[in-house]
């Protein structure tokens, strides 16, 4: 026969590996969570830096463009004058001006390309299309 204290302790032995393993189990599962939890917290803290960095880069690329622009239409404006002022000299014959019409021609012809060409290019880069 079996001693009833033996199999009572077997049984107490078997029941506490069993609560042991449960509680192991339990550990487990939280530390898993806990680590699923680090990495997505450090996918958003990760994915937030990024937004934050391309607004930065956005604000700068405006202020870069808004001082672009500036420098661009008084380039524009500058070459304009100029050329009206050949225009005007060789017109009225003022000073003893004189220049070939292929001249005038390339002169004003400049203009005009320039002028559409930079309209061009501002349009092109306010409607840009975006990835």
């Amino acid at each position: 026969m079996t001693d009833p204290s033996k199999s009572l302790r077997e049984a107490l032995i078997r029941a506490a590996k069993k609560a042991a393993n449960k509680l192991e189990d339990e550990k487990d599962r939280r530390e898993t969570a806990a680590a699923r939890e680090a990495a997505e917290l450090a996918r958003h803290q990760t994915e937030t830096a990024i937004i934050k960095q391309e607004i930065v880069d956005t604000k700068v690329d405006r202020k870069l463009r808004i001082d672009l622009s500036k420098r661009v239409f008084c380039y524009l404006i500058s070459y304009s004058i100029f050329s009206g002022i050949l225009i005007i000299l060789e017109g009225f014959s003022i000073l003893d001006f004189d220049l070939p019409d292929v001249v005038l021609t390339a002169v004003v012809g400049g203009t005009a390309v320039s002028a559409i060409g930079l309209v061009g290019f501002v349009v092109q880069g306010l409607y840009k299309h975006h990835k």
